[in-house]
C-alpha cells in the first residue's frame, strides 16, 4: 500500500527509474558517480584513490561515501554489464583496501538489456577504537506505541512475543518491569562493523565495550518516557541528551493519535530535530485502522512540519532515498513494524546503518571547549564522574577547566580521565558524549546543567538572563509570568522581562502564532547559557514558546 494526500498527489516515488535520472553529481559532499571503474594506470588508480579519500572525508569526517556505479557525471543512468560491473566492483574495492576502508552493496538497479547500476558504501575501518562514527537517536511516543519492546528487538535480535519480553533489558527500576512504562530516560547502543552488518547479536560479543570496540558505527538509543507525567523526562532527552535525529513510534492499531504523541512531535520540530516515524503494532492492526491512523498522521506532519514531505518506506530503494533525502531536510520518513513479526525490522536496520551524522559546525570545532553536564556520578575509588555531551573545542586527558555556576561562581578542575560509551579514550571533540572523572583543590557539588568550559583567566561570568527570538507555539505568553526554560542541559525557573516585535510598541502579551524578541532573567540562581542554543520555554495553560538564544546578560 503507497498512501496518498487527500489531493491525490502520489507522494512518495523511488529515486530510480529506468527512464529517470539523478541530479547532477556535484563537486561537494560524499556521493560520487562513476561509469566505470577501470583504471588504465598506475597514476590514475592513485588519482582515483586520492579522490576517494576526499569523498570520504567530505563527509564532515565520518569516513564514509556513496560510490553509484554505472552513472554519468550528469546523473543520466548508463548501466554497466556483468563483466564491467565485476571489474568496477574488483577495482573500488582494491582502492578502499589503500584507505583502510570495507565497500558493502546498498542496492541493485537494474536498467534492462542485461545492464544494471550498482549503489555502494564505502566505510573506514578506524585504527583507533574510539574512532567510531556516533548517531544519536531519542525515541518518543505515547507509553502504548512499543518503543521499548521495538528498541529490545533492533539491540537483541529476537522477536516479542507479544507481550513486552523484548524490553525487559532495557527496564532500570522494578516499577518498570511490573507497569510495562519507562519512567527514566535509558540508553541502548546498536553496532554495525565497516561493512554495515549489525554486531549486538552476531554471537561473537558479551558486552557494551565489546560492540562498541568493533562497530565502525555506534547507533545510541535515547529511550525517553511516554507517560504525561515525564514530560519533562523526555524533554530532557531531547534537550540534555543532544540526539541527532528523534524517532517518534505510533501504534498502527491506535482509535486516535494520542495529545502525548502530537506534544512530543511538537517538542521535536520546536527544538528543530529531525524526524522520522515507525508505525508500530502492524500485526495486529486492521487495514482500515491502519489508514485511519496513516490519514491522522499526514494531516499533523503537514501542520507542524509543512516543509517536509511524508515518505513511505516499503524496499530496500526507498530506504537508500530516505537516508539520502532526510539529511537534507526534505522528507519525513515513515517505516512499518511489528515487534512480534519482526516486520520491517530489516529496512530499519539497512536506513539506521546509512543515516549520516549531521555535521559539526566549523565554529564549534574550532572554539574553546564547553561540556554540558547531563549526569553526575560519585564512585568509590574514581571520586566526581561527570557524563554529557562536548558542544565545541576540544577536550584532553589532564586538562585544567572551569566548571559552574556553583553558587554564581567558576572553580578550576582536572580532567583525570575520559570515557566514551565505556571505552577509555585521551580526548573529546566537539559533537561527541562521553564521561570525565574530574577533582579539584576545593569541595565542589556539580548538579544536571553546569558546564565544564576551557581554562583561561578571569573566570567565566555565568548569565542571568538571556534573550529569545521567539514563536509562540500554544497559550499566551504574558510580561511578568513565570516559566521553565529548557536549554541544553539547564533546566531553570526564568521570569518575562520584555515581549518586544518589530513594531516599536513593546507588547504585554505574545499569542499563539505569533514571534518577537522575548527576554527572560533567571529567577532563582544564574546559569550558563551559549549564543545560537535552542530553547523551549513551558507554563502553566499550557504555554509553549521556542526559539534561539541571541543576546546574553550578566549581573
Amino acid at each position: 500500500m503507497n498512501p496518498i494526500f487527500k489531493d491525490g498527489n502520489q507522494k512518495t516515488c523511488p529515486p530510480f527509474q529506468t527512464s529517470s535520472v539523478l541530479s547532477a553529481e556535484v563537486e561537494s559532499g560524499n556521493i560520487e558517480y562513476k561509469t566505470r571503474l577501470d583504471p588504465s594506470s598506475s597514476d590514475r588508480f592513485n588519482h582515483l584513490v586520492t579522490q576517494m579519500k576526499w569523498r570520504l572525508a567530505e563527509s564532515a569526517g565520518h569516513g564514509e561515501a556513496i560510490y553509484e556505479l554505472g552513472v554519468r557525471d550528469d546523473g543520466s543512468l548508463l548501466g554497466l554489464s556483468h563483466d564491467e560491473l565485476e571489474s568496477s566492483l574488483m577495482n573500488l574495492r582494491a582502492m578502499a583496501e589503500e584507505l583502510d576502508a570495507e565497500v558493502s552493496i546498498i542496492r541493485e538497479i537494474y536498467c534492462g538489456n542485461g545492464r544494471k547500476i550498482i549503489e555502494t558504501l564505502v566505510r573506514k575501518r578506524w585504527a583507533n577504537q574510539n574512532s567510531f562514527v556516533e548517531v544519536r537517536i531519542a525515541t518518543v511516543g505515547d507509553h502504548e506505541a512499543g518503543k521499548s519492546t521495538l528498541l529490545g528487538v533492533m539491540t537483541q535480535g529476537e522477536p516479542d512475543n507479544g507481550r513486552g519480553k523484548a524490553r525487559l533489558n532495557l527496564f532500570r527500576h522494578r516499577h518498570e518491569i511490573e507497569s510495562g512504562h519507562t519512567s527514566h530516560i535509558a540508553i541502548e547502543v546498536l553496532g554495525y562493523d565497516s561493512a554495515g552488518r549489525a554486531l549486538n547479536y552476531s554471537g561473537n560479543f558479551a558486552s557494551w565495550e565489546e560492540i562498541v570496540t568493533a562497530s565502525s558505527k555506534v547507533i545510541t538509543f535515547i529511550d525517553c518516557c511516554g507517560l504525561p507525567h515525564y514530560t519533562k523526562h523526555t524533554i530532557r532527552g531531547l534537550t540534555g541528551h543532544s540526539p541527532d535525529y528523534a524517532c517518534a513510534m505510533v501504534p498502527a492499531n491506535t482509535n486516535e493519535i494520542s495529545h502525548v504523541t502530537q506534544d512530543h512531535l511538537s517538542i521535536c520540530h520546536a527544538l528543530g530535530v529531525p524526524l522520522f516515524l515507525l508505525v508500530t503494532k502492524l500485526d495486529i492492526a486492521t487495514k482500515v485502522r491502519l489508514r485511519h491512523t496513516l490519514k491522522r498522521l499526514y494531516t499533523i506532519l503537514k501542520e507542524s512540519s509543512p516543509s517536509r514531505v511524508p515518505f513511505i518506506v516499503q524496499d530496500q530503494e526507498t530506504v537508500v532515498a530516505a537516508s539520502q533525502k532526510f539529511s537534507k531536510e526534505t522528507i519525513t520518513p515513515i517505516f512499518f513494524t511489528s515487534s512480534v513479526t519482526k516486520m520491517g525490522i530489516s529496512l530499519l536496520h539497512s536506513f539506521l546503518n546509512l543515516l549520516q551524522k549531521p555535521p559539526i559546525s566549523q565554529s564549534a570545532t574550532d572554539s574553546g571547549s564547553v561540556f554540558q553536564i547531563e549526569d553526575v556520578y560519585d564512585l568509590a575509588g574514581t571520586g566526581l564522574v561527570v557524563g554529557g555531551m562536548n558542544k565545541a573545542g576540544r577536550i584532553n586527558v589532564d586538562d585544567t577547566m572551569w566548571i559552574g555556576p556553583i553558587s554564581d561562581k567558576f572553580y578550576k578542575v582536572t580532567i583525570n580521565s575520559i570515557h566514551r560509551q565505556r571505552i577509555p579514550t585521551k580526548c573529546l571533540i566537539a559533537g561527541q558524549a562521553g564521561a570525565m572523572s574530574i577533582s579539584s583543590s576545593v569541595a565542589i557539588k556539580p548538579k544536571k546543567g553546569m558546564v565544564l568550559l576551557q581554562s583561561g583567566e578571569p573566570p567565566p561570568i555565568p548569565h542571568t538572563g538571556f534573550m529569545v527570538d521567539a514563536l509562540c507555539l500554544s497559550g499566551i505568553l504574558v510580561r511578568g509570568c513565570q516559566a521553565v526554560a529548557h536549554c541544553g542541559s539547564v533546566r531553570a525557573v526564568v521570569k518575562v522581562v520584555s515581549i518586544s516585535p518589530e513594531t516599536i510598541v513593546k507588547l504585554e502579551k505574545l499569542h499563539s502564532g505569533q514571534k518577537a524578541r522575548v527576554r527572560f532573567d533567571m529567577v532563582n540562581s544564574s546559569e550558563w547559557i551559549s549564543l545560537g542554543e535552542n530553547v523551549l520555554v513551558i507554563s502553566a495553560g499550557p504555554i509553549k514558546v521556542s526559539g534561539q538564544v541571541t543576546e546574553l546578560y550578566i549581573n
